[in-house]
C-alpha cells in the first residue's frame, strides 16, 4: 500500500508492524476546526476476518481497553468497520517497547539503570492494579487479567512515560470469547506456571509475568529462554537461577521481592499488583534509587538520539505528503435543490438507543448502523458469536469540558492583554518627564560591577624516586617521562601519585596540592609485584593497549601477569577513534574482563565523558568538590554512572556501600573518554583470643557454632562482642556469657559445674 492512503476517516501515514492478527499503522485523524492528531490504527488482517473467534478477540481488546482510562494504559479512541475491515484507533505512544530499550542499552553499553528499571515496573504495577480492580456499570468486578505482560507490550515514551498496551488476549467477565479449559494463550517466556498448564488464571498470573520482567531488567538476562517445549517445561517447573546466583552483588532486599513474585503457586505471591508496587517503591526509597519522568526521558533521548532524528525527518516528509494528498482531493459538487413537496405527517420519534449490557461500558453511545454494502463485501455471520452495534461503538458521550476550558483561557488572555495595555499607557505617561536622561550607572543603582573570574591556579609537583627511572601516574594519567620529572595539578585538589619500576613494588602517595611547588619523594622497595589475569576487549578490535605506560599488545588481549593489588592505568588507542583511558584495580590471583567501546573521532572535543563504575555494583557514588557539600551522583547498577566534564577539569569521586570499605579516586581529565572502576574492599578484620578453663567436658558454643569442649585455649575470634553458651550434656545445665574480644588480646574465663548450676568466673 502506498502512503498516504485513506482508511475510513483516517489517513494512513506509515505501516509500523504486523502484530499477530492485525496490521498496525501510524495514521492521522482530522477533527473539527482542522484539528489533527496522530493515532495508531490496528486493522484486522483479511486472512483472519473469516475466523469469527479472532474477530471477537479483536473486538474484546477494544471492549476491555475502552473501559480503562489510566495514564499508564494506552487509550482506545475508536472502533469501527471500514468496508470488510475491522479496525481500532488508539493513542499513538511516541516511544519504544521495553525489549528494544534493553537491547539498545546493551548495544550502547548503557543498559537500563536500576533506578529507571524499578520505576518502569512500578508504573506497570500501577496500571495492572487499576485494571484488576476495575468495576463495571453495576459495580461488579470486571475480572480483567492481561495475560500478556511482556516487554513488547510495555512501551516507554521519549518523555519518560510508561504505557501498558495490547489487551487482545485479556481475560474479563464480559468477553464475547471464552478461553476453553486447557487452552494456552500468551507468550511462553512470560507465562505463569498455571497459565502454561492451561489452568485457571487471576490477577496473580499477571504478577508472575511482572516478576519475569523485573528479573530481566535488573539482572540483564532472559529468565526463560529456549525453544517452545523447553520454555514451557522451565515455566511449569519454575526452574531458574536466583538473582544473586546470576549477579553476585544483587541487592538482597530486591531479590526477596523477585523470588516472592516468582513463586510457583499463586498463593506464594503478592496478593495484588498494588502490594507489589508498594514493596518496590519502599525498596527504591530505602536505597535512594530516585527516578523521575525527566530523568527517564533524558536517558531515552540519549539512547535513541539517532532514532529521534530519523523520526523527525520522516515526520516532516509524511506531513507534506498528507497535505499534498488532501489538497488534491476534489471538492464535492453541490447537491441539486429538490422540488418543493408537501410536508409529510411527522413520524413518532424512535426510542433512544441503549447500549448492550454485555459490553460492560458505563458510557457508550450507539451510532446508527451504516448502509449495507454489497453482498460479496459483507462478512458471513457466525451463529457462535453475536456482534451487536455496541461492539462497534466505543465513542464517549460528548463533553463540553474542553470547550469550557478554552473559553476560560480566552477570557484570561483577553483580561491580561487589557491590563498590559493599560499599564503600558500609564507607563508612557509617567515616563515623559525623564525622556532624554541617561540610564543610571551601576554605582548609582547600588549594584556591584561584574568581577572577572580568576584564572585557575596550578601547583607544580616535582617527582623523584629512589632508585630513579620509575614510571609515574598522577590522577589517572601516565606521565610521558620517568622520574625525576614534574607535572602541574589544580591547586586545592587532592592528587594521587603512583610510581612503578621493574623489580620493585609499586608505591602510592596521596596529598593535597597547596602552594606553588611541592616535592614528592618516594622510596621504592625491592620485590615482585602481585599479578592477576585480565582480558581486555574493544569494539572495534585491533586497538593498541598500554598498561602503566608500557605497550602490551592489541585487543582482544589476554594477560596472565596484569598488575594486581594497586590501581593501573589502561589506555586504548586506534586510528580514527578517540583514545579511551581506564583506571582499574585487580586483587591478586583474580581473573577479570574489561570491555571497551571506542567512539569514532569527529574532531576536537572540549567536553569529556567519564564513566564511573564500582566493583561490586549497587554502591552510592558522590563527587567531592572543594569547600562544598559532596554532589550525589546516584547508585551504580549493571551500567556505570555518566559524567560530562570539561577537558582540563579535575574530578574527585568516592563510592560507598554498606558492609564494605569506601573507595575514591582523583582524575585529571585530559582525554575525551574515561572509565573509572572503584573497587570497594572488604573491611579489615582484627582478631583476639578466648580461653575457657575449669570443669572439663563442657560443650562450648559461640553464637550458633559449636567450637569444642572445655578446656578451650586461645580460640581466635573477630574483635567485638560474642555470645558464648556453655552446656553440661549430662545434667543439661547451661550458662551464657558475653565475651568482649579485643584486638591482639586473650580473654580468659573459668567455668565450674556445681550442684546449683554452671558458674562463670
Amino acid at each position: 500500500m502506498e502512503f498516504p492512503a485513506k482508511f475510513g476517516k483516517y489517513t494512513l501515514l506509515r505501516h509500523l508492524a504486523t502484530g499477530g492478527m492485525a496490521d498496525i499503522y501510524l495514521a492521522r485523524q482530522r477533527g473539527m476546526g482542522g484539528f489533527e492528531k496522530d493515532v495508531v490504527v490496528k486493522r484486522l488482517l483479511r486472512t483472519h476476518t473469516e475466523n469469527q473467534e479472532l474477530v471477537s478477540m479483536f473486538l474484546d481488546e477494544a471492549r476491555i481497553a475502552a473501559n480503562l482510562t489510566h495514564p499508564n494504559i494506552a487509550q482506545i479512541y475508536d472502533l469501527g468497520q471500514h468496508e470488510d475491515d475491522y479496525f481500532i484507533a488508539m493513542e499513538y505512544v511516541r516511544g519504544v517497547d521495553l525489549r528494544r530499550v534493553c537491547s539498545q542499552g546493551i548495544a550502547e553499553d548503557d543498559f537500563l539503570p536500576l533506578n529507571h528499571a524499578i520505576r518502569v515496573i512500578v508504573e506497570v504495577c500501577d496500571a495492572l492494579a487499576y485494571a484488576h480492580e476495575k468495576l463495571d456499570a453495576d459495580g461488579a468486578p470486571m475480572g480483567i487479567v492481561h495475560r500478556d505482560v511482556s516487554p513488547t507490550n510495555i512501551l516507554i515514551t521519549y518523555e519518560g512515560g510508561v504505557k501498558l498496551v495490547d489487551f487482545g488476549i485479556a481475560k474479563a467477565e464480559n468477553k464475547a470469547t471464552v478461553t476453553k479449559a486447557g487452552q494456552i494463550k500468551g507468550k511462553f517466556g512470560y507465562m505463569s506456571p498455571e497459565q502454561a498448564l492451561g489452568g485457571a488464571v487471576d490477577s496473580r498470573t499477571d504478577l508472575f509475568a511482572v516478576g519475569i520482567n523485573l528479573y530481566e531488567v535488573t539482572v540483564g538476562r532472559r529468565l526463560f529462554r529456549g525453544n517452545d517445549v523447553e520454555t514451557l517445561r522451565a515455566v511449569e517447573r519454575c526452574d531458574f537461577p536466583t538473582p544473586r546466583e546470576a549477579v553476585s552483588d544483587y541487592p538482597e532486599a530486591l531479590e526477596r521481592i523477585v523470588l516472592r513474585v516468582l513463586a510457583k503457586t499463586p498463593e506464594g505471591r503478592f496478593e495484588s499488583a498494588r502490594e507489589l508496587q508498594m514493596a518496590l517503591e519502599a525498596f527504591a526509597a530505602q536505597d535512594g534509587l530516585r527516578s523521575t519522568a525527566g530523568m527517564l526521558a533524558e536517558y531515552m533521548r540519549k539512547l535513541f538520539r539517532d532514532q529521534l532524528d530519523l523520526e523527525a525527518k520522516e515526520g516532516v516528509r509524511l506531513r507534506e505528503l498528507a497535505t499534498e494528498e488532501a489538497a488534491d482531493e476534489p471538492e464535492p459538487e453541490p447537491e441539486a435543490r429538490p422540488e418543493a413537496k408537501p410536508e409529510p405527517e411527522p413520524e413518532p420519534e424512535p426510542e433512544p438507543p441503549v447500549a448492550d449490557s454485555r459490553a460492560g461500558w458505563d458510557a457508550v453511545n450507539v451510532v446508527p448502523e451504516p448502509p449495507p454494502a454489497a453482498e460479496h463485501q459483507r462478512l458471513p455471520p457466525e451463529p457462535s458469536v453475536e456482534l451487536t452495534e455496541a461492539d462497534l461503538a466505543i465513542r464517549k458521550p460528548r463533553s463540553y469540558a474542553g470547550l469550557l476550558m478554552l473559553l476560560l483561557i480566552a477570557v484570561g488572555v483577553w483580561a491580561l492583554y487589557t491590563v498590559m495595555q493599560r499599564d503600558l499607557a500609564s507607563g508612557r505617561k509617567r515616563g515623559q518627564d525623564i525622556v532624554g536622561f541617561a540610564a543610571p550607572t551601576l554605582q548609582q543603582s547600588g549594584q556591584a560591577p561584574a568581577v572577572p573570574k580568576a584564572p585557575v591556579k596550578k601547583v607544580l609537583l616535582r617527582l623523584t624516586s629512589d632508585p630513579p627511572g620509575a614510571r609515574a601516574s598522577v590522577n589517572g594519567n601516565m606521565l610521558s617521562g620517568v622520574t625525576p620529572t614534574a607535572v602541574q595539578v589544580t591547586e586545592g585538589t587532592f592528587a594521587t601519585v603512583r610510581m612503578m619500576l621493574a623489580g620493585y613494588l609499586p608505591k602510592e602517595k596521596r596529598l593535597e596540592a597547596i602552594g606553588g611547588e611541592v616535592d614528592i619523594e618516594v622510596k621504592l622497595e625491592e620485590g615482585t609485584p602481585a599479578t592477576a589475569k585480565l582480558h581486555i576487549e574493544s569494539a572495534p578490535s585491533g586497538a593498541l593497549v598500554e598498561i602503566d605506560g608500557n605497550l602490551r599488545g592489541e585487543t582482544p588481549l589476554k594477560l596472565e601477569d596484569a598488575p594486581a593489588g594497586t590501581e593501573m592505568t589502561i589506555r586504548l588507542s586506534k586510528e580514527g577513534f578517540y583514545p579511551h583511558t581506564i583506571v582499574y584495580s585487580l586483587p591478586p590471583e583474580h581473573d577479570a574482563a574489561v570491555p571497551v567501546k571506542l567512539v569514532p573521532e569527529s574532531g576536537p572535543r572540549s567536553m569529556a565523558r567519564v564513566k564511573v563504575a564500582t566493583v561490586p555494583g549497587f554502591a552510592r557514588v558522590e563527587r567531592v568538590v572543594a569547600d562544598k557539600k559532596p554532589e550525589q551522583l546516584g547508585r551504580t547498577t549493571n551500567v556505570p554512572i555518566d559524567l560530562n566534564v570539561r577537558v582540563g577539569d579535575h574530578v574527585h569521586v568516592r563510592a560507598a556501600k554498606r558492609g564494605l570499605e569506601p573507595a575514591e579516586t582523583m582524575l585529571d581529565v585530559r582525554d575525551p573518554y574515561y572509565t573509572v572502576y572503584l573497587r570497594l574492599p572488604e573491611p579489615e578484620t582484627f582478631h583476639g583470643k578466648l580461653s575457657l578453663l575449669g570443669t572439663r567436658g563442657l560443650t562450648v558454643y559461640v553464637g550458633s557454632e559449636e567450637v569444642g569442649k572445655t578446656p578451650i585455649r586461645n580460640h581466635e575470634l573477630p574483635t567485638g562482642a560474642h555470645e558464648v553458651v556453655v552446656v553440661d550434656e549430662k545434667t543439661r545445665k547451661r550458662a551464657t556469657l558475653t565475651a568482649e574480644i579485643r584486638r591482639n588480646e586473650t580473654l580468659e574465663k573459668s567455668v565450674v559445674s556445681t550442684e546449683a548450676g554452671l558458674t562463670v568466673r
